[in-house]
């Protein structure tokens, strides 16, 4: 099932993990059980089926709850608060993601504290509370940078500088936009073993990153930085 999963057959791997979730829930493995189940969100969510994921995140969160295992808990919790978010329902995520920061950081998960964090910055600037976002992000940004998760760093620099952006704090924007960039820059160094296809389609996944931070620059008047930064998109 992961393994489909990992190739982005979701349909597949629903029907792997329903035939796991069967024969665990036959035998009464009850960790099997919960793990099948949250593959199945995890499967239903790629899909985009959000509904379905809630469903079968809330089951396996019942069970990851009775056994007392706080990492499935925790996996669950975020699992909820992803879909809903998904959904535009950015109020009820945000009952999710507090909750699975307190378990990751009781268990020592810093990626899922990271991750949690990043969540809670996303939805309300999804709300429009830019300020609160940026209360968020420089806790997901160091938590990163400690684990060396430069895309989760990139990832959170950029928010910082569109939340900045939203506010009208462009020479902050344009600061953080700019620390992104660099880190996309070094990823991409390390990519350049990859087929260019495979190197534009990373590409193509950052270029709104480099658009924004090109027209911060016009609009400060430095034309001639915004031209370097557009000229970097293109694949060498």
């Amino acid at each position: 099932g992961n393994a489909y999963r990992s190739l982005g057959q979701y349909n597949r791997t629903i029907e792997f993990f329903q035939q796991s979730l069967a024969m665990f829930t036959e035998i009464g493995d009850h960790n099997g059980e919960a793990n099948s189940l949250q593959n199945l969100g995890n499967a239903y969510r790629s899909l985009g089926q959000y509904n379905r994921a809630i469903e079968f995140y809330q089951q396996s969160l019942a069970i990851y709850t009775e056994i007392g295992d706080r990492n499935g808990e925790a996996n669950s919790l975020i699992g909820l608060g992803n879909a809903y978010y998904c959904l535009g329902q950015y109020q009820k995520a945000i009952e999710f993601y507090p909750q699975s920061l307190a378990i990751f950081t009781e268990t020592g998960d810093r990626n899922g504290e990271g991750n949690s964090l990043a969540s809670l910055g996303n939805a309300y600037y999804s709300l429009g509370q830019y300020q609160k976002a940026i209360e968020f992000y420089p806790q997901s940004l160091a938590i990163y940078t400690e684990i060396g998760d430069r895309n989760g760093e990139a990832k959170s620099l950029q928010n910082l500088g569109a939340a900045h952006s939203s506010l009208q704090q462009y020479p902050e924007a344009i600061n953080y936009y700019q620390q992104a960039v660099n880190i996309y820059e070094s990823i991409r160094r390390d990519l350049q073993e990859l087929t260019l296809e495979q190197q534009q389609s990373y590409v193509n996944t950052i270029k709104p990153v480099y658009t924004r931070l090109a027209q911060l620059l016009q609009q400060q008047g430095r034309n001639s930085q915004a031209q370097q930064i557009i000229e970097l998109l293109k694949t060498r």
